[in-house]
Formats: structure tokens, sequence, C-alpha cells
């Protein structure tokens, strides 16, 4: 009895494991890919350039100042499972007519057409003038790169742009001037529709447009006007809070160009006496009015009772024959006694 029951355990435990060990059959779904992930070729000095897929075009950027190849083989990573002719690593012209076929696992097929674009470098600026004054600047040399790549000097264009107001200014060039690496360019005459300040400098080379740099221009020196000046209390008494005024013109043979500058621009006023202390009007008791300026005289301290025989305007100017900015005083003289009193 026993051992019946044991035979048929057995037959029963065979009975329930049998259907696990049974193999079960799958269709493979064959994969429809045909895509180029990667195209690599070797460029200038063996650097790796790598190619732009994008849709059925693969565009190589080539620099046309490097030779070009008559072949290249390429590195060429595509779908798993699919196929590229002519294969990875293959010689294959250097041409826009190359074409490439991807076949897919599943039969499909793409069709992938090579395309050369020569890259060319956009110019950079590096330097200019700057700063500069305009009224003596006749020329801007101008320093940086790429200027004639892939161009010739009909092609180039230089022209500025004032920030203040956006008025844009064209610039002529030197024809025999003009490199790769530097431009001189012509500055139109000064005059009153040039301005000084920040203007951006842009070279243009064929479409090409060059990073601007800013160029300042300071104003023009002083000492390029004429300068006349009388004191309205001439051989008075002046007085502690007396209203004092100073007539005074500021031309150039420029059309006033020039002048604009400095009409109402008095960075303070210095009286002299005659042990030649000084007395200092700031800008900030002066008023101005048209072709006067007008200010209370300070507390004359331990000068009271002495005679002041010249007085001084102060004005920000750049110093002749440089671009930085300085004072710069123009001087007048009483014509007659003038004391300090009380």
């Amino acid at each position: 009895m026993s051992k019946l029951i044991h035979s048929s355990f057995f037959l029963l435990a065979v009975t329930v494991l049998l259907p696990s060990c049974t193999k079960t059959a799958y269709n493979h779904q064959k994969q429809p890919y045909n895509d180029i992930k990667v195209f690599t070729i070797s460029g200038s000095y063996g650097a790796p350039v790598k190619g732009l897929v994008k849709d059925d075009t693969v565009t190589v950027y080539w620099n046309p100042d490097v030779t070009m190849p008559a072949t290249i083989s390429p590195e060429i990573v595509i779908s798993d499972k699919a196929v590229i002719s002519p294969a990875s690593g293959t010689a294959v012209a250097f041409k826009d007519t190359t074409t490439y076929t991807v076949t897919a696992e599943d039969g499909s097929v793409k069709k992938y057409h090579l395309k050369i674009s020569l890259n060319v470098p956009t110019p950079v600026l590096k330097s200019a003038n700057n700063p500069a004054v305009w009224l003596n600047t006749t020329q801007l040399t101008i320093s940086g790169e790429y200027f004639l790549a892939n161009t010739d000097t009909s092609q180039i264009s230089v022209y500025m742009q004032r920030v203040s107001d956006g008025f844009e200014i064209p610039l002529t060039l030197v024809k025999n001037r003009i490199s790769n690496y530097t431009i001189v360019a012509n500055l139109p005459a000064f005059s009153a529709e040039q301005d000084t300040g920040i203007h951006r400098l842009y070279v243009k080379a064929g479409y090409r447009v060059a990073q601007s740099i800013d160029v300042r221009f300071v104003i023009p020196a002083i000492t390029n006007t004429t300068y006349t000046c009388s004191f309205v209390q001439d051989g008075q008494t002046l007085n502690m809070g007396d209203s004092l005024q100073i007539n005074y013109a500021l031309t150039d043979n420029m059309g006033g160009i020039v002048a604009r500058y400095y009409t109402n621009n008095v960075k303070e006023i210095l009286l002299y006496t005659n042990g030649y202390d000084i007395i200092v009007v700031p800008a900030s008791n002066i008023r101005f009015l048209n072709g006067a300026v007008k200010f209370k005289l300070p507390d004359a301290g331990t000068h009271k009772g002495k005679d002041i025989f010249q007085y001084r305007m102060t004005f920000n100017s750049v110093v002749p024959g440089s671009e930085e900015s300085s004072s710069y005083s123009l001087r007048g003289f009483f014509n007659s006694p003038t004391k300090l009193g009380l």
C-alpha cells in the first residue's frame, strides 16, 4: 500500500512539472532604424571634424584656409543592426556628389548626401585708436584678424554707431592699407553733425560682421577756442555775499563746434590776490546765464583787505597733444584796483 501511494505521488509530481519545461516560441520583430548618428573626418593637423547630420544631409564645415583633400575616410556610427554603404572607414570622394545608403535590419533604406560648406571665419576686431580726439585724428587704424578671409578689399566696409543716439557714420577706407590683420579708415571731417563720446566700431566683410569694439572720442582741447572776458564789478570793493558776474565768450573758427563743449561748463572760478593767495568759488555756487556766469563771493577769511588782480575760469579739457582729460584755466585780469572788503 505504501509503495502504491509513493508511485502515485511521483507520477503526479512529474505531471505538474512537465508544463514548466516547455519552450515558448516568439516572433522576432526586425528593427526599422537606419540613421547616421555620428560622422567624423580628419581635419587640419589631424583634428577631428564632425559633420552635422540633419534629415538626409551630412554637412561638413571646412576651413577655407586649409587645403581640401580629394578623399576622406570618415568614421561613421549608425543605428544598431543597420548596415551602411560605403562602409565606415572607406575612402570616398570629398564632394557634394558622394552618397551613403543606410539599410535597417527590416530592409528599409535611407540615403544621405554629403554637403561641403566652407567655414569662412567672421572678422575679429581687437583694437583701434582709443581714446582719440576727432578734431585732430583723421584716421583710425583698426587691428584684428580675418578681414580678408575668403573675400577681397571691395567687400570690406567700416562704420561707427554713436551710442548716445544710434547715429551711424560710414568710414572711407584707405584701399592700399587693408590686410588680413589691419584696416586704415578715414574719419569724416569733424562737424556739428559729429559728436564725442562712445562709438561702436564695426567691420563688415562680405555678409559677415565682426563683433563691435568701442572707440571713445574725447572733446577737443579748449586751446582750439578764442576766449574773451570781463569782470562786471572791476574796480569795486567786493564784500562777502556780494553777487558777482563775469561776462565771457568762447569762439572758434569752425562754426562753434569746439566752443559748444565749454560754454556753460565752468568747473570753478579762482580769484587771485596780489600775494597769489587763492579764493575758490566751486561749481555748486556758479549760475550760468547767456554768455555769463554769476556767483556770490565766499568768505575771504584772512585775505580781507587785499587787492585781487586776476581771476581764472577752470574747465575740464584734454591736455593739448594728449587724449587725457585735465583742468585747464582761462585767465582774466582786473583793469582797476579791486579790493576784498568785509
